[in-house]
């Protein structure tokens, strides 16, 4: 049986996003994450273990400032790529850009590495009017 471009785009894509619709979980839009958190500061934490993964203020949504769990603070770019939520930290050593499915779960958010051989989960477990903290030296 022979498919077209489009049959077989759409059916990897349903099938690359299946892993998202499970147990109550909806993958929302990149600007639907961003209209929640645009000027807050929010605090994720690794689904599996609770660790602490760091703490991202969202000065705009296109502008964010993030600490890890180490200290230090890397200001960055965000900006969407399709379906996902993409943010770029350039540095002196070299540049760095993190792309996330961004989803929810009732009322709590949630985002999900883009590389699925990279099953990384993190829960926005504190969305906050707090500007963050910056312990330590830059991370730029």
């Amino acid at each position: 049986m022979r498919r077209d471009w489009a049959t077989t785009c759409a059916l990897c894509a349903m099938l690359c996003l299946a892993p998202l619709h499970v147990a109550g979980q909806e993958l929302i839009s990149p600007q639907e994450f961003l209209d929640r958190v645009a000027g807050k500061t929010v605090e994720f934490r690794y689904q599996k273990t609770g660790q602490l993964a760091g703490v991202e203020h969202f000065l705009s949504s296109t502008e964010t400032v993030w600490s890890s769990a180490a200290g230090g603070c890397r200001p960055g770019q965000i900006f969407i790529n399709g379906r996902e939520l993409c943010f770029h930290y350039p540095t002196q050593a070299n540049e760095k850009t993190f792309c996330w499915y961004p989803f929810r779960k009732g009322d709590q958010l949630m985002v999900r590495f883009a590389r699925f051989n990279m099953p990384v989960v993190q829960i926005a477990t504190s969305i906050t009017d707090e500007p963050l903290d910056c312990d330590g030296p830059p991370m730029s």
